[in-house]
């Protein structure tokens, strides 16, 4: 079976001229060293069988896989440019890095992996992010995931009577009215750092506002961003007490381990609730997110974890090879599965695959995995807002001072009001954005 996979794999990316050209002068057995973040248990699993695959495919080339931290993956890959010993492929990172990577040119173009793929079979919004150097794909998402999703208990709103919410104004009303018997309407993060600052500009999104408009002017102190700050400080009431700390695990655990009737998170809720809680597998679902009735959008970030080659790698033409290989259906579904939920496919038609669909948890949530493929399909990003904006690095600077963050904690903690911590978070940011 795994060498029908190979030979699969190899007619479906053999077609092109720079294939033939690399099988022709491919001589010598050449390492690509992969460094990726997704090192749990099951993911190192499936990396052990995708290299198999690999080798199967391209006797010549060997998949080094290297597992490295989110927290100091950055820092590490300085320190090997620097020695000029970067590795072929960085894997499952965020936007910000390869994005200003990119602007200071620090990368590879990847213009070759999306012929050998062929770029019809990409999601729009995934092929036309990482284009920062004018006419070249300077990077291409692995996967996708939104952090910003909202997820429900069907048979409390059911008992409570309530319909799923579409406006901040519906929500605020169904978690008034779920919150009862020690079960709170809402788990929302209020941490200084972390989770606040997706969800604090994700909101600033929804209620129609930007922090840069599309011509990069900072616009952050508006009525939009002072309507987003009004909407946190209402629905914290309805919040678990320690909301005020709360980043990813926390909001994660609170609905999972159903102190909480709606939650906000990607999709690894269904595999947490599969193994920590499965008592309330049958009633969590899934919706986009509420958003502001009067001026508001529907808008969801996106992770869009990234695949790059930097500059200087050893083994260019051989990081081409691995990158393509990764997007086959049957390659890429192993490594979707290796994370259920959390890995969205940002290929066309994979979400609904049968072989996707094949994992025991996606096969019973297969209205949520639908939303959940629908709502990253149509995502943009912290760093690119909208197709009108260009993807601005620097805006990571922003979203990584914890900034946010601060100003949600000014006004839900400090008692700042809204206007007041809108103004002041527009000083700051512009003197992040003048110091980048």
């Amino acid at each position: 079976m795994a060498g029908a996979a190979a030979a699969a794999v190899v007619g479906g990316i053999g077609t092109s001229a720079f294939l033939r050209r690399f099988r022709a002068r491919a001589q010598q057995r050449k390492t690509v060293r992969y460094w990726t973040t997704q090192g749990a248990p099951a993911q190192r699993a499936v990396y052990a069988d995708i290299a198999r695959l690999l080798a199967q495919a391209y006797p010549n080339i060997e998949l080094a896989i290297e597992y490295v931290s989110d927290n100091d993956v950055r820092a590490k890959l300085a320190a090997a440019m620097a020695a000029g010993t970067p590795p072929e492929i960085v894997a499952n990172v965020g936007i910000t890095t390869p994005a200003s990577m990119a602007a200071a040119g620090l990368l590879e173009p990847m213009d070759e992996t999306v012929r050998l793929v062929g770029s019809e079979k990409f999601e729009r919004n995934a092929l036309s992010l990482y284009e920062v150097s004018t006419g070249h794909h300077d990077a291409l998402p692995i996967s996708n995931t939104s952090a910003g999703v909202f997820w429900y208990r069907e048979d409390l709103f059911q008992d409570a009577g309530l319909a799923v919410p579409q406006y901040w104004d519906e929500f605020l009303v169904a978690a008034k009215k779920l919150s009862h018997n020690g079960v709170y309407g809402a788990c929302l993060p209020y941490g200084r750092i972390g989770m606040s600052s997706d969800y604090f500009s994700m909101l600033l999104y929804n209620a129609g506002g930007y922090i840069l408009a599309p011509d990069d002017s900072l616009v952050f102190d508006s009525e939009p961003t002072v309507a987003a700050l009004e909407f946190l400080k209402e629905i914290r009431q309805y919040c678990p007490p320690g909301a005020n700390s709360y980043s990813y695990g926390e909001t994660l655990a609170g609905f999972v381990n159903g102190a909480s009737a709606t939650g906000l998170y990607t999709g690894r809720v269904l595999a947490n609730v599969a193994f920590q809680n499965p008592k309330i597998d049958q009633s969590i679902r899934c919706a986009r997110f509420p958003y502001r009735r009067e001026g508001g959008r529907y808008w969801h970030a996106a992770g869009f974890p990234s695949q790059f080659i930097p500059k200087g790698a050893a083994n260019v033409a051989e990081a081409v090879i691995v990158a393509a290989f990764q997007y086959h259906p049957e390659v890429y579904t192993k490594f979707l599965l290796g994370a259920p939920g959390q890995n969205i496919p940002v290929l066309n038609g994979i979400g609904t695959s049968g072989a996707f669909l094949s994992n025991p948890i996606l096969a019973r949530h297969k209205r949520e995995v639908a939303t959940l493929v629908e709502i990253c399909a149509e995502a943009e990003t912290f760093c690119k807002p909208s197709p009108e904006h260009r993807l601005n690095p620097k805006l990571g600077l922003v979203w990584t001072s914890w900034i946010l963050g601060e100003i949600v904690q000014k006004v839900v903690v400090e008692g700042v009001q809204p206007k007041a911590a809108a103004a002041w978070g527009q000083d700051k940011i512009a003197a992040i954005l003048k110091d980048a």
